[in-house]
C-alpha cells in the first residue's frame, strides 16, 4: 500500500513537472513571437510614415501670390490656387527631398527639405524673368496702333480678356454711353467697328502711365486716356479725356484687359 502511494506520489509530480516545463516552452515562444511582431510592426510603422508639406508659391518682389503655378514632388504635381497655395500629400518621411517649381515668366526653381514630422510648412520665393513694365507700356503702343489704323478689329480684341468687364460706377457707365468704351467681352468688336465706320479718324492716347505689378502675369495700372475722334468734311473733332485704371492679366504670353473703372471724364466737343 505505502508501495503504491509512493509511485503514484511520484508519477504527479512528473506530471506537475512536464506541466510546468511546456507551459514555459509555450510562454517563452509567445513572448518570442510577440517581440519579432512588434519589431516588424515598429519597422513597418518607420518604412511607411508619411507627412504632408504646403504652402504659398509667391513674387520675390511684390511679395503676391502666384498662381497656376506647377509644384511638383516625386511624381506628383499639383498648382497652385488663385491664392498661391500648394499641398502635397503622402509624401514619405526623411531627408534631401527635392521639391520643384515651374511658373510662366518666373526661373524654375528646385529647393531641398527634410520632412520628420506630420507636417512641414514651406513657402517658396520666385524670381521673374520679364519686366512687366516694359511689357504693358508696349501693350498700350499696339492697342494705340491698331485703333489708329481703324482695321483690323480681331486683333483689337486680342487685346482684351474673355473675362472682361468694367465697373457699374456711374463715371464708368458714362464713359460706356459714349459708345467709345466696351461693356464687356462681346461688345468689343462691335464697339470698335462702330467707332471706325461712325468716324474719319479716332485715337487713342495712354499718358502718364503708372503700372504696378502684382506678379509677373497680373498687373494694374492707372493713367490718363484721351480719345480724339473726327468726322465729316471739316473733321469736326470730339476730344475725351479720362483718368482710368486697368487691370491686366497675362494668359499663353498675351496681356490683355481684364477690368477698367473710368475715375473721371471730361468731354470736349
Amino acid at each position: 500500500m505505502q508501495l503504491f502511494f509512493f509511485f503514484k506520489t511520484k508519477r504527479t509530480l512528473i506530471n506537475h513537472e512536464f506541466t510546468l516545463i511546456l507551459t514555459a516552452l509555450i510562454l517563452f515562444g509567445y513572448v518570442g513571437c510577440q517581440s519579432q511582431t512588434s519589431d516588424r510592426l515598429v519597422a513597418e510603422a518607420e518604412t511607411s510614415a508619411f507627412g504632408i508639406v504646403s504652402g504659398t508659391v509667391f513674387d520675390q518682389i511684390s511679395n503676391q501670390p502666384v498662381p497656376n503655378s506647377n509644384v511638383t514632388f516625386s511624381d506628383q504635381t499639383v498648382i497652385t490656387d488663385p491664392l498661391g497655395r500648394y499641398v502635397l500629400r503622402q509624401v514619405p518621411y526623411g531627408k534631401h527631398h527635392s521639391i520643384s517649381v515651374v511658373s510662366d515668366d518666373y526661373q524654375t526653381i528646385n529647393l531641398e527639405f527634410d520632412l520628420i514630422q506630420d507636417y512641414l510648412p514651406l513657402n517658396i520665393s520666385l524670381v521673374r524673368t520679364n519686366d512687366v513694365e516694359q511689357e504693358i507700356r508696349r501693350y498700350f503702343d499696339r492697342l494705340s496702333n491698331l485703333v489708329a489704323n481703324m482695321e483690323k478689329v480681331e486683333d483689337i480684341e486680342g487685346h482684351f480678356s474673355p473675362n472682361y468687364v468694367v465697373s457699374e460706377d456711374v463715371v464708368t457707365q458714362f464713359g460706356v454711353g459714349t459708345g467709345v468704351i466696351p461693356a464687356d467681352f462681346t461688345s468689343v468688336k462691335p464697339t470698335f467697328k462702330k467707332l471706325f465706320t461712325n468716324y474719319d479718324k479716332i485715337q487713342f492716347q495712354f499718358d502718364h502711365i503708372k503700372i504696378h505689378a502684382h506678379h509677373a502675369r497680373e498687373a494694374s495700372s492707372v493713367l490718363q486716356l484721351v480719345i480724339v475722334t473726327e468726322k465729316g468734311p471739316r473733321r469736326k473733332k470730339m476730344l475725351i479725356q479720362t483718368n482710368a485704371k486697368i487691370n491686366f492679366e497675362k494668359w499663353d504670353g498675351t496681356w490683355q484687359t481684364h477690368f477698367l473703372q473710368l475715375l473721371e471724364v471730361h468731354l470736349n466737343p
